[in-house]
């Protein structure tokens, strides 16, 4: 097992910890959040449509594959986000170092 995967491990952790306690994601996030799944996620948005269309409302939608995006995520962007959500200064320098040449 390489560091990496070692180290990610208390990060994810500490970074989860921090994000809960703040309560810095909206409900509507169900990625990162404990007891929560991609089946909530849809039940809730087939539940949503089903009710628009009782209704008789026009519903549409747009799918997008987002499978391999943390792979083209700007790093900056992260940063700049968690910098925002008041982490230390400590934490935000090893998140930096870490997605480093990544």
């Amino acid at each position: 097992m390489s560091f990496s995967k070692i180290f990610k491990k208390p990060i994810y952790s500490r970074l989860y910890k921090h994000i809960y306690t703040n309560n810095i994601l909206v409900k509507e996030k169900y990625v990162f959040r404990i007891n929560s799944s991609t089946k909530a996620a849809s039940y809730i948005l087939i539940n949503e449509i089903l009710i628009d269309m009782n209704n008789r409302l026009l519903v549409g939608g747009i799918l997008c594959d987002l499978e391999k995006a943390f792979d083209h995520a700007d790093h900056g962007i992260a940063v700049d986000k968690l910098e925002f959500s008041r982490i230390s200064v400590e934490f935000l320098t090893l998140i930096q170092s870490y997605l480093r040449s990544r």
